[in-house]
């Protein structure tokens, strides 16, 4: 039980560290995230409903999807989330959960809601202000999201991802020369970015080929951002 708490806690350290970038946290604020309650949830769980409120709640540890199914049955991903990221981004307006969300793979979540006293308000204070900054990051991957669907090539579309999730990920720690954790499969990819199954195949090979990304063990690295980036004009 006691390494189990310890893990936990050292999970949340990347929470705090996306955090701590964007709004000043005091030792004490960061202890009562430390020892939040949280919740452990499996790979393929569902972690919010659509129009669920999770004012409060972020993810901790894992990769998380929001997905909406569409009457005859096809899935629409809208976004990823890492480690670090709210549920409900635009809580600030009273915006609850949009989409189902759903765990890639194991997940923590914490939710400091149930912390009491004054100092539970002055903790939420500075979670309003953080998502409140966080929200337009959000608004820039849902435009990234159009950009991609819109008007990218598939190539374009993959590889605009690829550097976004690479530059979400290094904010937080979470990448290593260029490498990190890749747990999406194809039908993901597909999903995510309006192609088969078949053409995501494709353009990974294509791009492996050219000497730009490599995947290996779960895993996935940028070789060649700038060239990435050429290709796919993104910015940040």
């Amino acid at each position: 039980m006691r390494a189990a708490h310890d893990l936990s806690i050292r999970r949340r350290e990347t929470l705090l560290k996306g955090m701590s970038a964007v709004v000043a946290l005091s030792d004490d604020e960061q202890q009562q995230i430390r020892t939040a309650g949280s919740e452990l949830r499996e790979k393929g769980s569902l972690i919010a409903e659509d129009g669920e409120h999770r004012r409060s709640s972020f993810l901790a540890s894992g990769w998380a999807l929001r997905q909406e199914f569409l009457a005859d049955g096809r899935r629409q991903i809208s976004g990823f989330l890492i480690p670090g990221d709210p549920l409900a981004p635009f809580s600030y307006l009273g915006e609850p959960v949009s989409d189902g969300i759903v765990a890639i793979t194991p997940v923590e979540i914490v939710d400091v809601t149930h912390i009491g006293g004054p100092r539970s308000a002055r903790l939420l204070d500075v979670i309003e202000r953080f998502n409140l900054t966080v929200a337009r990051d959000h608004l820039q991957f849902y435009r990234n999201q159009m950009i991609r669907l819109g008007c990218h090539s598939a190539v374009q579309r993959m590889a605009h991802l690829l550097l976004e999730l690479h530059s979400r990920l290094m904010r937080v720690g979470l990448t290593s020369d260029g490498r990190y954790e890749f747990p999406l499969t194809q039908e993901m990819l597909a999903d995510a970015l309006g192609l088969s199954v078949v053409h995501v195949n494709r353009v990974m090979k294509q791009l492996r080929s050219a000497g730009l990304v490599q995947q290996t063990g779960g895993k996935l690295q940028i070789l060649n951002r700038k060239r990435l980036e050429q290709l796919s004009e993104y910015s940040e």
